[in-house]
C-alpha cells in the first residue's frame, strides 16, 4: 500500500485496535515488555545522531529564529487547544489545561493529577496528540510535498565504510555511552536524547562512522507503534470517542497554526518548510524524528526543538500555575476517579 511510515503506523493501528477491543492473546496485555522499548529508544537516538555532519553544523547558526518564534508558538498553541477542550461540558477546566499542553505527557498528568483532573482523560489526550501526529502529518506532508515518506531512511547497511563487527561494536559502545550520559545529565527523554548527542558529537569529530542497520530501526519502529498502540487498553468507548473528537478538533487547530508559522519562518529564515512544520508539531520526539528521516530532512534540527519544547512546556507548567487548578482540600487523599471532574464554570479563567 505503500504507506508512510508502514512499520510505525501498522503497529500501532494493530495493536491499538486489539487492546481498545480488549483482546486477549494470551494471559498477558498487548504491551510489549518494557525492555524492547529500553533497547530500542537509544538505538533510534544513535541512528539519528549519525547523521551529525559537519554541514549541518555549519546550519545551525540560522536556527535562532525558528528557536525564538519556538517560544511564542508553544503558549499560543496551549492557550487555542485549552480553550478547544472547554467546548466539550464533560471536560473541566484542570483537566483542559494540563491536557493542552504540549509536551511532558508525565509531568502534566501527575500536575493535573493535583489540581483535581481526570487522569484517564489527560491520558487519552496525550497520547492521542502524539498518535494523531504519527498518523495525520506523513500522510499530509506527503500529499502537500510530494515527497516519499513511505521509505524508512533510517540507517543503512552500506552507508559506514567499516567492516560489519566493528560497526556493531561502535554502534553498541556509543548507544551505552548516550544512555550512561543521558541519565547522569539527567536530560528529558535521556535514554534517546544520550545516545543522539554523544553519537553526534563522535560523527561531528570523525571519531567514529558506524551506522544503525535499517533493519534495526525497522525493528524499533515496530517496538515503538505497538507500545503506542497498548495505550488504548482498558479506556470506555464513550471516553474513548470524547477523547477522539477532541483530539481531531485541536489537531486541525494545531496543524494551521503550526503550518502559518512554518511557511512565515521559512520565508524569513530560508530553512525547509517542512522541516520546521515537524519541528514544531507536539507528537513524540522519536516519532517526528523518525518521519523527518523518512523525508529525508535534518532530524537533528527537528531533535533539537523537541527538545526544547519539551523543557519550555515542563518549565511553562510550574511557572503558570492557575490558582484555580490547585486540588480542593476536601479532595485530599481522594483517588483520582474520586476526584469530580464535571466543569465549574464559574470559576476565573487562567
Amino acid at each position: 500500500m505503500n504507506l508512510p511510515l508502514a512499520w510505525l503506523l501498522g503497529s500501532v493501528v494493530a495493536v491499538g485496535l486489539v487492546a481498545a477491543l480488549g483482546i486477549r492473546i494470551g494471559p498477558d496485555s498487548p504491551d510489549l515488555p518494557p525492555l524492547a522499548r529500553a533497547i530500542a529508544i537509544p538505538l533510534i537516538g544513535t541512528g539519528i545522531g549519525a547523521g551529525f555532519t559537519p554541514a549541518i553544523v555549519a546550519e545551525m547558526p540560522r536556527w535562532w529564529i525558528t528557536i525564538l518564534a519556538l517560544l511564542i508558538f508553544l503558549p499560543v498553541l496551549h492557550h487555542l487547544v485549552y480553550r478547544l477542550f472547554l467546548l466539550s461540558p464533560h471536560v473541566s477546566r484542570p483537566t483542559a489545561w494540563y491536557s493542552a499542553v504540549p509536551g511532558g505527557l508525565v509531568e502534566s498528568i501527575e500536575l493535573g493529577q493535583a489540581a483535581g483532573g481526570d487522569v484517564q482523560m489527560m491520558t487519552m489526550l496525550h497520547v492521542l496528540r502524539m498518535i494523531a501526529c504519527v498518523v495525520l502529518v506523513p500522510f499530509g506532508l506527503a500529499l502537500v510535498s510530494g515527497l516519499d515518506t513511505a521509505s524508512v531512511v533510517a540507517g543503512s547497511d552500506s552507508a559506514s565504510d567499516l567492516v560489519w563487527w566493528r560497526n556493531v561494536i561502535e554502534g553498541v559502545a556509543i548507544t551505552l555511552a548516550g544512555v550512561i550520559t543521558g541519565r547522569f545529565a539527567r536530560l528529558p527523554a535521556a535514554s534517546f536524547f544520550g545516545p543522539l548527542l554523544v553519537s553526534a558529537v563522535c560523527h561531528a569529530s570523525g571519531l567514529s562512522s558506524a551506522t544503525i542497520s535499517v533493519w534495526v530501526i525497522v525493528a524499533a519502529q515496530i517496538v515503538i507503534g505497538a507500545s503506542l498502540g497498548a495505550r488504548f487498553e482498558g479506556i470506555s468507548s464513550s471516553k474513548l470517542m470524547l477523547a477522539i473528537r477532541l483530539t481531531m478538533v485541536s489537531s486541525v487547530a494545531t496543524y494551521a497554526l503550526g503550518a502559518l508559522f512554518a511557511w512565515t519562518l521559512a520565508r524569513l529564515s530560508g530553512i525547509n518548510a517542512y522541516a520546521i512544520f515537524l519541528a514544531y508539531a507536539p507528537g513524540g520526539i522519536i516519532e517526528m524524528s523518525l518521519i523527518a528521516m523518512a523525508m529525508q530532512l535534518n532530524p537533528i534540527f527537528v531533535s533539537t526543538h523537541h527538545l526544547l519544547r519539551i523543557m519550555v512546556a515542563m518549565v511553562g507548567m510550574r511557572l503558570v500555575h492557575p490558582k484555580e487548578h490547585t486540588l480542593d482540600p476536601l479532595h485530599l487523599g481522594a483517588t483520582p476517579e474520586e476526584v469530580s471532574c464535571e466543569p465549574d464554570r464559574s470559576e476565573t479563567e487562567p
